[in-house]
């Protein structure tokens, strides 16, 4: 997919192998039990393999999944060796990349709860009865895999994320020239 801001163009593409394992190395430590980083707070952390990184979690209520919730994040990368001018790219753009963040994960809140309500009149007006499953520890055996897309009924979130990322970085880009 490619974005063309001004002279510039922004491409999103599929990962390769090594970088997709990086970034499984990032969600990892983003959702371990010792962050639990999923309440729209950021975290940045640092280290030599995954570089900087600004990572804003959240969740949303599924009664679908397991622990009725799921829980995703978006994050900013800098994959570079220099810790200092890494630290200052983010210092100077913090506010702009946080509220770019808090305004994305809005907009997937707000899509959700509204596709929730239609769901919730659907079932009504259509008499359906929702069976009681119990949700203690792995009773509940009727949870069903759905991904964001499906969720929020958005077939252009991919498309809506690339756009969005394209406008945050070309403000990062024109901000530190």
């Amino acid at each position: 997919m490619r974005s063309n801001i001004g002279e510039t163009s922004y491409v999103s593409t599929q990962y390769s192998s090594i970088r997709y394992q990086l970034l499984t190395l990032i969600i990892r430590k983003v959702f371990s039990e010792e962050t639990m980083v999923y309440d729209g707070s950021p975290l940045v952390f640092y280290d030599d393999i995954r570089g900087l990184n600004l990572v804003m979690g959240f969740k949303l209520y599924d009664e679908h999944a397991r622990g009725n919730e799921r829980r995703y994040c978006l994050t900013f990368t800098i994959d570079s060796d220099d810790h200092q001018s890494s630290m200052k790219l983010l210092a100077n753009n913090w506010n702009f990349i946080k509220c770019g963040f808090e305004k994305f994960i809005a907009y997937i809140r707000q899509t959700y709860e509204s596709e929730n309500e239609k769901r919730e009149i659907s079932n009504r007006d259509n008499d359906n009865l929702t069976p009681l499953v119990g949700t203690y520890l792995r009773a509940n055996k009727v949870k069903i895999s759905r991904n964001l897309v499906e969720l929020i009924k958005d077939d252009m979130l991919f498309l809506r994320l690339h756009r969005w990322n394209a406008y945050l970085l070309n403000g990062i880009l024109n901000n530190n020239d």
